[in-house]
């Protein structure tokens, strides 16, 4: 059975992991704010400086999540600019490069930039021969050695990649969305869905039905909710290659 992140229990899943992410980074931040005390050195000082900044703008980041748990591309975000971190102030490790390919897989799973494929494709191997090559500046004999370990993780980010996919996306062999199917949606909201799929915005949407934008998005949000897409990013992720009717 395919699971949808975005039904009521994954979103409370997604929650309390948050709020352990939070707790995480509180005692994370305590033992470098006893470093700033133990080190006398610039470097190591510095360092637990960016760590406790890093540590809080993840609090507040997963604060936002706890509170639209819709939004956990963030997670992404977070893994991303540690995996940075790591990578700058770590030795060579295959560390980095996973946490890269872990916020690879959560963009991917939210849909971030679904509509642009080869751009998404250019980032994605941009940022990845980033964290093979960084391992130059410590020697061709360290590079070499890394290389071994980088297509190690590779390869099993790979494999864990391809088989969350296959449990995430849930596609028919029709793709076709009848919104007569789901309790409380009408046939305005199936040309409201189109005409997202055409790239309207809102705004022109308003003025096609002569509503305010307010309202027009307060619905959305009640169409979103009923097909548990969590927000229009997940639709479209979704439903981008779909037909939507009402029948």
């Amino acid at each position: 059975m395919p699971i949808n992140i975005y039904s009521k229990k994954n979103q409370l899943l997604i929650k309390i992991i948050s709020a352990f992410g939070i707790f995480v980074f509180l005692i994370a931040n305590i033992f470098e704010y006893n470093n700033l005390f133990t080190f006398t050195d610039d470097y190591h000082r510095t360092r637990s400086t960016v760590g406790i900044i890093l540590n809080f703008i993840s609090i507040v980041l997963f604060f936002i999540v706890v509170l639209f748990p819709t939004k956990f591309e963030i997670f992404g975000v977070t893994v991303l600019y540690y995996s940075v971190w790591i990578e700058i102030t770590e030795p060579v490790s295959g560390i980095p490069l996973f946490l890269f390919l872990l916020s690879a897989t959560i963009f991917l799973a939210r849909g971030i930039l679904y509509r642009h494929k080869k751009l998404r494709a250019v980032i994605f191997f941009a940022v990845y021969l980033f964290f093979v090559l960084l391992p130059l500046r410590y020697g061709w004999f360290t590079f070499c050695k890394s290389i071994v370990q980088n297509l190690s993780f590779t390869l099993a980010s790979g494999a864990i990649l391809f088989f969350f996919s296959l449990v995430v996306q849930n596609v028919p062999i029709e793709k076709s969305l009848n919104l007569s199917n789901y309790e409380g949606l009408t046939k305005r909201d199936s040309e409201w869905l189109n005409a997202i799929l055409n790239n309207e915005k809102y705004e022109a949407i308003a003025i096609d039905y002569h509503m305010n934008l307010g309202s027009v998005k307060n619905r959305f949000k009640v169409i979103f909710d009923t097909l548990e897409v969590g927000d229009k990013i997940g639709f479209l992720n979704k439903y981008s290659d779909y037909t939507i009717s009402f029948l």
